[in-house]
């Protein structure tokens, strides 16, 4: 009965030893936990401006169309090819006019019969298209009877329109006088903005059409100032007066005049 024995005290020390290990390597108490502190819920709100389909688009993607139904649809529920050039488009690709806008559209002849001042001609995939502006379509019968479509009047008319009244009222004797004693007080009172004042002040003449000026405004303000027609189209053109006379088949100058007008078409383009 040797045997037995000595397993029993084997088993006794491999049982002692392993209670021994396990309490070695038991897990010390956790620490008492450090206090929480809530805090106040924070909630954010946010509205984003609905895109329409005569609203204006932030860079070249249109997400509304009202071409194909006459209503206000989205581009991806509408059935039918449609391409949009967006106003931020046309100012980067620097278009003056639709012939211009319409270069990159895909399956777009934009100078059906070359470069034109009278008339936009355009094909699309080789059928002529109607023209529609702002809901209706244009008279065409003949080039001779379809006013071309000036792109600075596209979602820039209602951002320009302060300083476009601005400059149209220097027919007004009062607003002349204003204007030419106390020009910043005049600026004051028609509530433009610092980058519309800079451009009057300096007679920045490109710079305004630019902005989205009428020209008729343009010469108003020209008359009133003492700068021609032909002035302004020089200065337009980066040349002085000579330089643009050399161009033209007269150099006859002449201007919109105004009582307040002191007229001095001798004395080089304002720049």
């Amino acid at each position: 009965m040797p045997r037995p024995l000595l397993s029993s005290v084997a088993l006794g020390v491999l049982a002692g030893f392993a209670s021994s290990t396990l309490a070695q390597v038991a897990a010390p108490a956790p620490a008492a936990s450090a206090p929480t502190t809530t805090l106040a819920p924070v909630t954010v709100t946010g509205k984003a401006d609905r895109e329409t389909a005569t609203s204006s688009v932030a860079g070249y993607r249109a997400r509304n169309a009202a071409t194909a139904s006459k209503t206000d649809t989205p581009l991806r529920e509408t059935p039918q090819s449609v391409s949009i050039v967006t106003r931020d488009q046309i100012v980067d690709q620097g278009a003056t006019n639709l012939q211009d806008a319409m270069n990159y559209a895909a399956g777009v002849r934009s100078d059906a019969y070359g470069l034109d001042s009278r008339t936009d001609s355009a094909r699309i995939r080789g059928g002529s298209p109607d023209e529609y502006l702002d809901g209706l379509r244009k008279n065409f019968e003949y080039y001779t009877s379809n006013a071309r479509t000036d792109p600075f009047t596209l979602e820039r008319s209602v951002r320009t329109y302060r300083i476009n009244d601005y400059l149209h009222r220097m027919v007004e004797p009062a607003h002349r006088q204003r204007f030419m004693s106390d020009p910043e007080g005049s600026f004051a009172d028609a509530d433009l903005s610092d980058a519309e004042r800079d451009l009057i002040r300096r007679r920045d003449w490109r710079g305004l059409m630019h902005y989205g000026a009428i020209f008729f405004g343009l010469e108003k303000l020209g008359a009133v100032v003492g700068v021609s027609n032909l002035h302004i189209y020089a200065h337009m053109r980066g040349q002085s007066l000579e330089e643009f006379q050399k161009t033209r088949n007269t150099t006859a100058l002449y201007s919109v005049t105004g009582e307040a007008a002191n007229v001095a078409w001798d004395k080089p383009a304002a720049r």
